[in-house]
C-alpha cells in the first residue's frame, strides 16, 4: 500500500507545533518546493517520490534537530534531480540549508570536467571513484558543519528501509557502503540511535533469508502481539504516576528494541551463535519494549535516576526492578524491570540534553581534524603527530613513518629512509607505527648533490594504512 505523503509531513508539522519549534514557515516552504520540483517523480517502489525526502526530514525531526536541517532534509535532492541550483536555495532560503544541501549533493561524472583529469574520467572505476568523491565532500563540508553528516544519516536511514523493491545484489551493495562510510562515522558521533537503527535496517536486510527460514520474525512478531496490552497498561500507568509524582517530569518516549538487538540479547544470554538455533523459548525472557522517561534539563540524570529508583522500590508497586545499567556512551541509565505478569521492559532515565546526546552523540564536541578528504576509508580513531619543524599532522590510527612522508610531501617520500621519534638518537623503520603526540624527524636519501634519490621499493605498499599512499605508490610503481 502506498504511503500518504501528505499526511506524513502534516504530523511532522504537527510535532514541531507542539514543541514550540522555531522556524516552521521555512519548514513549510521548503515542502511547498520540494513537492513542486519533485511532482511526478516516482520512486522504483511506485511512491511519489517526494515521499523519500519528507521522510528523511520527519527522522530529523523526530531526532530533535531544528528548522533548518528538517528544511536541508526536505531539499536534500532537488540539486541532483530537479536542475535547482545551490545559489538559488541560498538566495531563496538562508546560507546554511544550501550549505547543507549542497554538502549531501553527490559528484556527478559531469562535475569532472572541471578538473580536466581525462584519465579519471574515462577511469572503467568511475561509479566507485565518484562514490568515494562525494564521501570525501561530505566529510570535508561535514568538518565545518556537522549537522551535514545527519542529513546523510537520515537519508542512508529511508532508504534502507525502502529498498526492498530493488534486486538483492543492489540491496547487498548498499548495505556494503553503508558499513564503509557510514558506520564508522556513526560509531566517531557516537550517535546511538541512530547506530542502531541503520545497523538493524543492514542486518534485516543481509539474513533476511536466514531469518525466515528460521521463524524469527514471526517469534518476534508473537511477542511484540503478546506484550501488548501488558505494556500499554504498564505506559499508561507509570506516565501518569510520574506526571503526578513529579512536576519536572516532561515526557516519556516509547520504542520497541529492534531485532538486531534482540538478537544480541538473546545471543548474549543463552551463548547461541547461530541465528537457526534461536527459538520461540528465548524470547520469554527478553524485553521487548523500552519507554524513554525524560525529564528537564532542572535536574542531572544522575538525579532523575534516584528520582524513579526510589519511586518504583517505595511508591509504585506494579514492576520490580531486576537490574541496573549505564549506557557506555552516554549518562543515559537503564532500569530494567518485570511487571506482575513477568513482562519484562526497559526504562531509560535521562535529562532532556542527554537524551540528545544519546540519540545524536555529542557531535559538536567531536574532533573530526584527523578525517580528512584523501582518503577512501574511515577509521573510527585518529592520531595527532608533528614533525621537528611543528607542522601538525591528523592521521588514521595505526599510520606509519610512511603514511607521514606522503603526507608532508608526496613528491620526496619516495626517498623516505626513516625517522628519528620524540628527539632519539635511533633511528625508526619507515614501516613504525606513530602513536598520538609523536614528535618526528624524516630522514631521506640524497645523492651527492644533495638531490632527492627514489628508493621505493614494492614491499613500501605493505608499509601503508592510508589508501592516499598506497594509490600514489600504485601510480609509482605503475610508471
Amino acid at each position: 500500500m502506498q504511503k500518504n505523503y501528505k499526511e506524513i509531513y502534516s504530523n511532522m508539522l504537527a510535532n514541531m507545533k507542539t514543541k514550540n519549534t522555531a522556524g516552521i514557515e521555512m519548514v513549510e516552504k521548503a515542502f511547498a518546493l520540494a513537492e513542486s520540483k519533485h511532482a511526478g517523480q516516482k520512486r522504483k517502489s511506485g511512491d511519489d517520490y517526494v515521499l523519500h525526502p519528507i521522510e528523511v526530514a520527519e527522522i530529523l525531526e523526530r531526532y530533535g534537530f531544528d528548522s533548518n536541517v528538517i528544511s536541508a532534509g526536505l531539499l536534500h535532492d532537488v540539486v541532483e534531480d530537479c536542475e535547482y541550483s545551490i545559489d538559488e536555495i541560498k538566495n531563496n532560503f538562508n546560507e546554511e540549508i544550501a550549505f547543507l544541501v549542497d554538502s549531501v549533493t553527490a559528484i556527478e561524472k559531469e562535475d569532472l570536467d572541471a578538473i580536466k583529469d581525462e584519465q579519471l574520467i574515462n577511469d572503467e572505476n568511475i561509479k566507485f571513484i565518484l562514490d568515494d568523491m562525494t564521501y570525501q565532500k561530505l566529510i570535508r563540508y561535514g568538518k565545518i558543519n556537522k549537522k551535514a553528516f545527519f542529513i546523510k544519516f537520515a537519508d542512508r536511514l529511508n532508504n534502507l528501509q525502502t529498498i526492498s523493491c530493488f534486486p538483492k545484489f543492489k540491496q547487498i551493495e548498499k548495505v556494503r557502503e553503508t558499513i564503509k562510510w557510514i558506520v564508522p562515522l556513526l560509531k566517531i558521533f557516537k550517535a546511538n540511535k541512530f547506530l542502531n537503527e541503520i545497523l538493524n535496517e543492514c542486518f534485516l536486510i543481509v539474513n533476511e533469508e536466514k531469518l525466515n527460514k528460521t521463524d524469527f520474525i514471526h517469534y518476534y512478531n508473537i511477542k511484540l502481539t503478546q506484550d501488548y496490552s501488558e505494556k500499554e497498561n504498564l505506559k499508561t500507568n507509570l506516565t501518569k504516576a510520574l506526571t503526578e509524582q513529579f512536576e519536572s517530569f516532561v515526557k516519556t518516549e516509547e520504542c520497541v528494541l529492534s531485532p538486531l538487538q534482540i538478537i544480541d540479547l538473546i545471543t548474549n544470554e543463552y551463548n547461541i551463535d547461530a541465528i537457526n538455533s534461536i527459538n520461540q523459548e528465548h524470547f520469554n525472557n527478553i524485553p521487548l519494549y523500552s519507554l524513554q522517561i525524560i525529564f528537564n534539563n532542572n535536574l542531572t540524570t544522575t538525579q532523575c535516576f534516584e528520582l524513579v529508583k526510589s519511586f518504583i522500590e517505595n511508591s509504585f508497586k506494579s514492576v520490580k526492578i531486576e537490574y541496573i545499567q549505564k549506557c557506555k556512551h552516554t549518562k543515559v541509565i537503564s532500569i530494567v524491570v518485570k511487571d506482575l505478569q513477568d513482562k519484562h521492559f526497559i526504562l531509560n532515565v535521562c535529562n532532556e540534553s542527554d537524551y540528545f546526546i544519546y540519540e545524536n552523540g555529542n557531535y559538536e564536541n567531536i574532533n573530526l581534524d584527523f578525517l580528512t578528504d584523501d582518503i577512501r576509508e574511515i577509521t573510527i580513531k585518529g592520531i595527532k603527530v608533528k614533525t621537528t619543524t611543528n607542522d601538525v599532522f591528523y592521521l588514521p590510527e595505526g599510520s606509519t613513518i610512511l603514511d607521514l612522508a606522503f603526507k608532508v610531501n608526496n613528491t620526496i617520500a619516495y626517498s623516505l629512509k626513516g625517522a628519528y621519534l620524540n628527539g632519539s638518537t635511533k633511528k625508526s623503520p619507515i614501516f613504525f607505527r606513530l602513536l598520538d603526540g609523536d614528535v618526528i624527524d624524516l630522514e631521506y636519501e640524497k645523492n651527492d648533490n644533495q638531490e632527492y634519490k627514489n628508493i621505493a621499493k614494492l614491499e613500501w605498499l605493505t608499509y601503508c594504512k592510508t589508501d592516499y599512499a598506497k594509490n600514489l605508490l600504485i601510480k609509482y610503481f605503475e610508471k
